[in-house]
């Protein structure tokens, strides 16, 4: 992290250079952050569990990236690839954790009540 700080000080004169040579390195390794969080859901659909998707953390991000978003409309637009999958991201997440605690609450029902 010291190496890309220092380079894109000493190698950029100007801070809307350095602005946008920030934003094109720190991007994509951003984007991977939260894409890398999309892999839980493959988990989630096969054990139909929500265990693996804390609600917190969720909504978290998607709150996160609504705010990235409008900083990104308003002051830089480099951010705005990047606060958009935020935002799908824990969209996606929030419904997955939406869907399954439901059905993970009526087979909870199921076992504690069988019909008769």
């Amino acid at each position: 992290m010291a190496i890309v700080i220092l380079s894109v000080i000493l190698g950029f004169d100007g801070t809307a250079k350095r602005q946008l040579m920030a934003g094109l390195i720190c991007t994509p390794y951003n984007i991977m952050m939260f894409s890398f969080t999309l892999f839980i859901v493959e988990e989630v659909k096969m054990t139909k569990s929500v265990k693996y998707i804390p609600f917190t953390r969720s909504l978290i991000i998607f709150l996160d990236g609504c705010i990235w978003t409008a900083y990104s409309l308003i002051i830089d637009y480099n951010l705005l690839e990047s606060s958009a999958l935020k935002i799908m991201s824990g969209l996606i997440q929030l419904g997955l954790y939406a869907y399954y605690s439901k059905m993970c609450s009526k087979d909870e029902e199921d076992i504690e009540h069988p019909p008769s």
